[in-house]
């Protein structure tokens, strides 16, 4: 069983896999989900070869419905 914000985790999970395809002109974009027993955690992976975010964005990745 899995308990979490169905909602909230769907929207972070599509928008870092939209932001990958949009900044990703050649290269590669890998997604990983992963599962750890001892902590029951789930991890979601987006690696992409893109442009990647300005120094100065950094700061604004994680505000709530933010934009860079």
């Amino acid at each position: 069983m899995i308990q979490s914000d169905d909602r909230r985790m769907k929207q972070v999970i599509i928008n870092l896999i939209s932001n990958a395809l949009k900044f990703t002109d050649e290269g590669s974009i890998k997604i990983r989900c992963s599962f750890n027993p001892e902590n029951f955690l789930i991890k979601f992976d987006v690696q992409d070869t893109g442009l990647g975010i300005k120094k100065n964005d950094l700061q604004k990745l994680f505000r709530i419905f933010g934009k860079l």
